[in-house]
């Protein structure tokens, strides 16, 4: 791999109901709202508008994150057989929170605190994973790699890249010399 660009899923249906949802193949577990689909058609058009062309995609099994690579894809021409599903690239587990609104959790706690609540995966054990992702991505016979993620997840990708600790996700450290990978729905970010 030369050249690794990451987008985060359009906003999917939970998004917009403002719950948590990061199990996959929990009844929560849901495609993109109206939006989502729009913000991951722009993604797409970005794609062919800067003639990005990618040997693979690489993209988390969840709902959110499928569709938003089959309407890319869909744009692009890209064909399916070259897309890859792998588990490592899924969100940050918040199966403590499962289908609990995320607004009424920040009303008493800090975003600290997500890694006190039983079940849900730590902020470390994130960035562990992060690191076993890139590696996986590393040893791919693919050149230029689209993944399809999510942000917290791509937060932790893009520390792994750079050699950053996990820490960094609670000061909101990013490097200048790259993008921001906290992008709004739909951007397509170059990482490597």
């Amino acid at each position: 791999m030369t050249h690794l660009y990451y987008v985060r899923h359009g906003e999917s249906i939970i998004n917009a109901k403002g719950i948590w949802a990061n199990v996959i193949g929990s009844p929560f577990d849901l495609g993109l709202s109206e939006l989502g689909k729009q913000q991951a058609a722009a993604a797409g058009q970005t794609c062919l508008d800067k003639k990005l062309s990618f040997d693979l995609f690489v993209v988390s099994p969840m709902q959110r994150t499928r569709e938003t690579a089959a309407i890319i894809g869909d744009i692009i021409n890209f064909p399916t057989d070259k897309i890859i599903y792998n588990p490592l690239l899924t969100e940050r587990k918040y199966a403590g929170l499962e289908g609990s609104s995320f607004h009424k959790f920040f009303e008493d706690h800090d975003y600290k605190d997500l890694d006190t609540v039983p079940g849900n995966e730590t902020l470390e054990q994130l960035q562990i994973r992060a690191a076993e992702a890139l590696a996986y991505l590393k040893q791919l016979p693919a050149e230029i790699i689209l993944v399809v993620g999510h942000a917290a997840f791509g937060r932790a990708l893009q520390r792994a890249i750079l050699g950053r600790p996990y820490t960094d996700e609670y000061e909101g450290t990013t490097d200048a010399t790259h993008d921001s990978i906290d992008i709004p729905h739909g951007k397509v970010v170059k990482l490597i």
